[in-house]
């Protein structure tokens, strides 16, 4: 015979350890592992060159990433592809546009997508498409908005969201949608609070 109450007690105190238990568990798992260093060709230097305001997306299991400033004025066009299985780095086809930096991107399907960003000081609306099963890149429908630089990409189901970002003299807060089939942009409800 138990004493009211000390079922539920038990229970209870059951489920407070498991809960603690799973908690370490979780704990002891999340970790960050370094992985094999991406480093853009540095002609006559031994040591790979660094870069920032890069873009990049995934498509299947690989990542890729690429564009981006190199140094105080040199920006890129180099394209990289990571698998993850092997833990390497593959240079691919240069970007198909000119070289720059903070773009946005996003990937549809089996296809990536990079366009916006900033080059020589002035920002740019091109819009370009990967197919990594044929290495190429081929020039679409110039995003729907103004030009501008640091603009966030990002794709649910099969379309594709830029917006945001800045056009060298203001902040902006619209939002455009693509779509791959049409090859056409619509502009959507702009960011934040109205």
């Amino acid at each position: 015979m138990s004493l009211p109450g000390t079922t539920n007690k038990i229970t209870s105190l059951f489920s407070l350890a498991m809960f603690v238990c799973s908690l370490s568990c979780y704990a002891q798992s999340d970790s960050w592992v370094q992985k094999s260093d991406l480093g853009y060709s540095t002609p006559n230097v031994s040591e790979p060159k660094a870069c920032n305001g890069a873009v990049g997306f995934s498509i299947g299991n690989k990542g890729y990433i690429g564009t981006g400033k190199t140094s105080d004025y040199d920006v890129s066009n180099e394209f990289w592809e990571y698998d993850p299985a092997n833990n390497i780095w593959s240079q691919k086809a240069d970007f198909g546009g000119i070289a720059r930096e903070s773009a946005a991107g996003f990937s549809i399907g089996s296809k990536g997508y990079l366009g916006t960003g900033r080059a020589n000081f002035s920002t740019l609306k091109d819009f370009w498409e990967y197919d990594p099963s044929g290495n190429i890149w081929t020039q679409k429908a110039d995003f729907g908005g103004i030009e501008r630089e640091d603009a966030v990409g990002f794709s649910i189901g099969v379309k594709g969201y830029i917006g945001t970002g800045y056009t060298g003299e203001e902040l902006r807060k619209d939002f455009w949608e693509y779509d791959p089939s049409t090859d056409k942009w619509t502009k959507k409800g702009a960011f934040g609070v109205v």
